[in-house]
């Protein structure tokens, strides 16, 4: 190699190390300098959506991928689900014709439309995420409070979102409460 060979190696080295060491210099800026902004009152800019949802859900792809969904078409299992649906997961995502309660929407991110999530998740995808949970979204791991029968009563009546129409949906979450109202009532 010839002398202006080295020379351009050693100049195309330093050129790169010094661009790292930059980077690496803004980086640690960014985050010691408190730049970003993350307050729950605003959602989170594109480019950190579009990395943690992409991540988000490459974690849980590769997690849930091994699940065997048990029969989710059973109309008793659905039933179940739904009064489990009503009782833990409408207050934040709401459901067919029903909008989450406010508070849900000071949660950053915003909780998943889980119509939407229906039509696009595995059910192995939709059960572990309800088993476990996802960090710092709001998203509790369910695990320490139904059992694995149960979770999987959710996701057969979550696989069913997307079939529902608003008035059917409020007319099934009507019969649920009135059911628990007349249990309380007769005990």
């Amino acid at each position: 190699m010839n002398e202006l060979s080295s020379l351009l190696i050693r100049h195309w080295l330093l050129a790169a190390a010094t661009l790292l060491a930059v980077m690496l210099i803004g980086a640690v800026a960014f985050v010691h300098l408190g730049v970003y902004n993350v307050a729950a009152t605003g959602q989170h800019t594109g480019p950190v959506y579009w990395l943690t949802d992409t991540v988000m859900r490459h974690s849980i792809s590769r997690r849930g991928k091994d699940i065997t969904a048990p029969v989710l078409d059973d109309p008793a299992r659905i039933g179940r689900g739904l009064t489990l649906y009503i009782a833990h997961c409408e207050q934040c995502h709401g459901g067919p014709g029903v909008a989450p309660q406010p508070f849900a929407l000071g949660l950053t991110p915003i909780p998943a439309n889980l119509v939407e999530t229906s039509r696009r998740w595995p059910p192995g995808d939709i059960f572990w995420t309800a088993k476990y949970g996802i960090k710092m979204t709001g998203m509790p791991a369910w695990k320490y409070r139904l059992d694995d029968e149960q979770l999987w009563d959710l996701v057969a009546f979550i696989e069913q979102l997307a079939q529902l129409a608003p008035t059917d949906y409020r007319a099934r979450r009507e019969a649920v409460k009135q059911h628990h109202a007349s249990a309380e009532a007769h005990p």
